[in-house]
């Protein structure tokens, strides 16, 4: 990635200011500064998946767990993530807007058509990818 990160037309950041480790700042510290600015440039980002992926805790998840692996069903993530973090209903509502929004793709299934397959899209797949790699 280039040292300039666009949020918008009007905003750039110059990723050459992001921390810069000092002697007398810890390795943690130096760390959780980084990934603060760095969640501040994605979230503050006018591409649709990226907002999309910070809208909630339960955006970002079922993102990540879609990216990992193969195609996940909707039961599959229901399974994998607490109740507490997200219910059947907002799961579904969640995956429904992707797909909407052109970040997923819904697959039936072939053996049986009423379990619906979820993946990302390219385009979405290679922005999740793209973050994976700025991240970290």
């Amino acid at each position: 990635m280039s040292d300039l990160f666009i949020l918008n037309r009007n905003k750039k950041i110059n990723m050459a200011n992001e921390p810069k480790k000092k002697p007398y700042v810890s390795d943690s510290e130096y760390y959780k500064s980084k990934l603060l600015t760095n969640v501040y440039n994605f979230s503050l980002s006018t591409n649709k998946f990226l907002k999309f992926f910070y809208s909630s805790r339960l955006h970002f998840i079922i993102i990540l767990e879609v990216s990992i692996g193969k195609m996940k069903s909707f039961e599959t993530l229901c399974q994998k993530i607490p109740n507490a973090i997200g219910k059947r209903t907002t799961i579904q509502t969640i995956l429904n807007e992707a797909v909407a929004m052109n970040l997923m793709i819904k697959y039936p299934c072939v053996k049986d058509r009423r379990i619906k397959f979820y993946k990302l899209t390219k385009d979405s797949e290679q922005m999740i990818n793209e973050w994976a790699e700025f991240k970290y």
